[in-house]
């Protein structure tokens, strides 16, 4: 009786294998994985062909007799997979077997196996087994041929999934970052960077009796000496900046002040304006007195709406 000897070892060089190991002991082939995506964006799952490098040793002993071993490719259950079309060194397999003769192989060794999904395929994880159909040899690795009939000798899987296009993902990503970068943003972030008046206004007393109000604005000028430009960015994301009294050569600043709960006015006038006062918190009823260069006088008193108190 001859006692031949077939090796086949893995290479890891195929799309996406791994190394998990069977509760049989059995090492495993992974072909890996084939995504179909949604929308394809023309792409094509069932032109995808997942390949395994791996070798076959003969011993000097088969190859002089020129001996064969046939494989077979098996579901779990033990029957042929309907799902797949076979495929060695780059030849697509009319059926599920693979035959193998010694002496093809004794100066390369290197044979390339290919899976290819057909059309109709659903989402599953296959996997099953690659069994000896034939062979004129006594044993296998570590099979003895005539104590079985027809031995397992690797198992293989290979995974179909439906997923989410790639441009898909990264825009629904994109937009949960956009969106919670918002919510962060404006609850949280510019309130506490960009504070703004939620209420007040001045009450122009002098020379002409006129309301100035301030909810909704992040500062307010006073005048027209600074020039104040914004674009709508800056608006959206820091706020509004207001102004009045154009018609006046001077600047004075307003900007919100928190303070026990409530958002007051502060203050901060240029050197040169006659003001009084010139920098400070203003709270409610407080009074404003400028006097311009043309020596015009200007009262104006604060208002909180939300408060009849001072402060």
């Amino acid at each position: 009786m001859r006692h031949l000897i077939l090796v086949i070892s893995i290479l890891i060089v195929v799309f996406n294998t791994s190394c998990n190991k069977n509760k049989s002991k059995l090492a495993a082939i992974q072909f890996g994985e084939v995504k179909k995506y949604k929308p394809s964006f023309g792409s094509n799952p069932y032109q995808k062909i997942l390949n395994v490098a791996v070798e076959l040793q003969f011993n000097k002993h088969a190859v002089e007799k020129n001996s064969f071993v046939e494989l077979e490719w098996v579901n779990e259950n033990g029957g042929q997979p309907k799902d797949f079309t076979f495929y060695v060194n780059g030849t697509k397999m009319l059926d599920n077997s693979i035959r193998f003769n010694a002496r093809d192989y004794a100066a390369n060794p290197k044979v390339e196996l290919g899976l290819q999904f057909k059309e109709g395929s659903t989402e599953d994880k296959y996997k099953g087994y690659l069994k000896v159909k034939k062979s004129d040899l006594d044993r296998i690795d570590n099979a003895d041929l005539i104590a079985q009939i027809t031995p397992e000798i690797f198992r293989w899987q290979a995974k179909f999934s439906e997923t989410l296009h790639p441009i898909i993902k990264g825009l629904i990503a994109a937009l949960i970052a956009f969106i919670s970068f918002h919510i962060l943003w404006f609850l949280l972030a510019k309130p506490l960077f960009f504070p703004s008046f939620k209420r007040g206004e001045f009450e122009v007393l002098e020379p002409a009796y006129n309301t100035i109000k301030l909810k909704g604005y992040k500062q307010f000028h006073l005048g027209s000496k600074q020039k104040i430009r914004q674009g709508f960015l800056s608006k959206f994301y820091t706020g509004k900046i207001g102004q009045a009294m154009r018609e006046y050569d001077f600047n004075i600043t307003l900007k919100p002040f928190r303070r026990r709960g409530n958002i007051w006015c502060r203050i901060k006038a240029d050197a040169e304006v006659d003001v009084d006062p010139r920098r400070g918190t203003i709270y409610n009823f407080d009074e404003l007195d400028i006097k311009t260069a043309t020596k015009d006088n200007i009262k104006m008193v604060y208002k909180n709406s939300k408060n009849n108190k001072r402060a």
